[in-house]
């Protein structure tokens, strides 16, 4: 087993920040409300601790205790593969269904279970039209504890079963994987430490196991900062976040339980991404590396991914709903022989995508997007897809 120095001097460093930023995060009257039964993505402190969650969007609280929640989204997706033949394909079915409970046990502890069942995906377009009707088993997503008072201190701590807060992605379960979303979504179990801070700071330190090994002495960081720039300009925002891992085969190789890439080799991994927002315009930039080979039968030209993400959007109101244009575009590089969660079928060099999404009601969202992916075999056909949803909140 490797030696323990490097996480705990991580989490250190980082027990050590937050008595800088400790002010901070406490000045804010309605930071109490963050933890209530439970997380909930709309305030800003629950955001900043629960990275990649998928948790409830509807607030509900119980008895002050006990909240319920959940989401699901029905999918029209018109697809073609990249090797088939065989012409477009039609799919209607339900793409995902996802429960979720929050339990406040005290003022500074509660506990977050979420649940979720979902249509398997074959290079990312449903394996069956049939959807979950062919597989309708409940999994467990998430089963952690938190433990934070952010009335006293930004500082808390996450133990439990979940999805890391390496990378950035919205929904664990999207309609539609990104390339990025498909080498960095991860999910295991883990004990993290840090701090949210009211002034939009954030920085944690998470350990995770090597399941193969039953070690303990897996790690990574996250570092990040959401705010108006220090004044700099009215109507401007930025948004920063740097996430590491030592050990990206323990995180989603075959060193986890829950295998999504094909990775191998002990190699460490960083996921960069910022965005800035102008009044209604936002643009986001991401880039993923991993620090060597990660399939032991390729060479850096094969198998040591990077992927640049280029997304913009504009904002604007449809009536009295919200509702969005957005545009994204990724390269893919040497990655010729990885698999992700996304494609099973190994080289994706690119990706468009070009969609809208409105607001049908507080607890309702429709989307309608056009995805296309290209091959890093000349031989393959593009993969297109044409692809409205529903999303609903309960």
């Amino acid at each position: 087993m490797r030696p323990l120095v490097k996480p705990i001097v991580a989490v250190v460093a980082v027990t050590l920040a937050t008595s800088a930023f400790a002010a901070m995060g406490a000045k804010d009257k309605n930071v109490s409300k963050a933890s209530t039964c439970g997380p909930v993505l709309n305030t800003k402190m629950d955001r900043a601790m629960n990275i990649n969650s998928p948790t409830r969007e509807v607030l509900s609280c119980w008895t002050d205790r006990f909240a319920l929640g959940g989401s699901a989204t029905l999918a029209f997706q018109r697809a073609d593969d990249f090797a088939t033949a065989t012409g477009n394909k039609t799919f209607f079915n339900v793409r995902q269904v996802s429960l979720f409970t929050d339990v406040s046990i005290n003022k500074q502890m509660s506990v977050h279970v979420a649940t979720s069942a979902e249509s398997a995906l074959t290079n990312n377009i449903p394996a069956s039209a049939t959807g979950l009707s062919t597989d309708p088993e409940f999994d467990i997503d998430e089963a952690y504890l938190t433990f934070s008072d952010f009335m006293k201190s930004p500082m808390y701590v996450k133990a439990g079963k979940g999805y890391t807060s390496f990378g950035n992605y919205s929904d664990p379960h999207p309609t539609v994987f990104s390339i990025n979303q498909g080498y960095v979504q991860a999910n295991n179990t883990n004990l993290a430490l840090g701090f949210a801070s009211n002034a939009g700071y954030d920085l944690s330190a998470f350990l995770y196991e090597d399941e193969t090994g039953d070690h303990w002495d897996q790690w990574g960081l996250r570092l990040g900062y959401k705010g108006d720039l220090m004044g700099a300009m009215k109507d401007m925002n930025f948004g920063f976040n740097l996430s590491y891992v030592n050990n990206y085969n323990s995180l989603v190789g075959t060193q986890a339980s829950s295998q999504t890439v094909n990775a191998n080799t002990d190699k460490a991994a960083y996921d960069l991404a910022a965005n800035i927002s102008v009044r209604n315009f936002n643009l986001c930039l991401e880039y993923f590396k991993v620090g060597g080979v990660v399939a032991s039968s390729g060479t850096s030209s094969t198998a040591e991914p990077k992927v640049l993400g280029v997304t913009g959007s504009y904002d604007f109101m449809a009536g009295d709903k919200k509702a969005d244009v957005h545009v994204m575009y990724e390269k893919a590089s040497d990655d010729d022989i990885m698999t992700t969660k996304a494609f099973s079928t190994a080289g994706v060099d690119k990706h468009m995508n070009l969609g809208v999404n409105y607001d049908l009601d507080k607890n309702a969202k429709f989307s309608l997007d056009y995805h296309k992916f290209e091959s890093v075999s000349a031989s393959d056909d593009d993969q297109k897809q044409i692809v409205a949803a529903v999303k609903v909140l309960f």
